[in-house]
C-alpha cells in the first residue's frame, strides 16, 4: 500500500482502495479493511522452505510492510522506484508472526528466471502467480504470487457490497492490465 500513498493523497482519495491485485480492500487512511485474501499460513511456510532449498529470492508483502531477507538489487527497486522501504527479517518465521498477503519475484537474469518457474511449477495448484513488467524496468520481470482466490473482481465486488452500490454505478481505474 506503501507505494499507492503518493498518488492516493495527490489526489486526496479518502475512500477504499484496491490493493495487490484485488487480495485486499481496505481504506489506508482509516486503517480499516473490508476484504482481505491472505495467503495460506502453510502454503507461505511451504513457500519460504521450497525458496531457501533452490536459491529463489522470495519476498513478501503484509498489509503495511515489505519484508525481505537482505538487501538486494530488488529491494533497491522497491525503494528507489515505489517509495516502498524493506523490512528485513528473517523470512523463515515470517509465516508465524505476519498475515501475508502477497509473495513477489524480481528476476532479471535467465537463472533467475528458471528458478522462478521452478518455484511456478511447484506452487501452481496452491498460489495465483502474475507476471507484469513496467517500462522504468523493462529487463525485469516482477511476479506477483497471491492466494489462489484473489481477483480484481472479486475485490470490486466486495467494495461494491460494503457501499451498497451496484457495479453499474462503478468505474474502477488501476496501475496495468493485472
Amino acid at each position: 500500500m506503501k507505494a499507492c500513498s503518493g498518488i492516493i493523497s495527490q489526489l486526496s482519495l479518502d475512500s477504499y482502495h484496491i490493493f495487490f491485485d484485488g487480495a485486499l480492500v481496505s481504506n489506508p487512511n482509516h486503517g480499516k479493511e473490508i476484504y482481505v485474501q491472505p495467503i495460506d499460513k502453510m502454503v507461505v511456510k511451504q513457500a519460504i522452505e521450497f525458496a531457501h532449498l533452490n536459491g529463489i529470492n522470495l519476498e513478501f508483502y503484509s498489509a503495511n510492510h515489505y519484508f525481505v531477507e537482505g538487501e538486494t538489487w530488488a529491494s533497491d527497486i522497491r525503494r528507489d522506484f515505489y517509495h516502498t522501504p524493506p523490512t528485513v527479517v528473517d523470512i523463515s518465521k515470517l509465516w508465524q508472526k505476519e498475515r501475508i498477503i502477497k509473495g513477489v519475484l524480481t528476476v532479471r537474469s535467465s537463472e533467475e528466471k528458471a528458478r522462478a518457474e521452478i518455484l511456478y511449477l511447484q506452487f501452481k495448484d496452491s498460489l495465483s502467480f502474475s507476471w507484469t513488467k513496467t517500462p522504468a524496468y523493462p529487463e525485469v520481470d516482477f511476479i506477483n504470487v497471491l492466494a489462489p482466490e484473489v481477483s480484481k473482481g472479486e475485490a470490486l465486488r466486495a467494495l461494491a457490497s460494503h457501499l451498497g452500490i451496484s457495479l453499474t454505478e462503478i468505474i474502477a481505474i488501476g496501475d496495468g492490465p493485472n
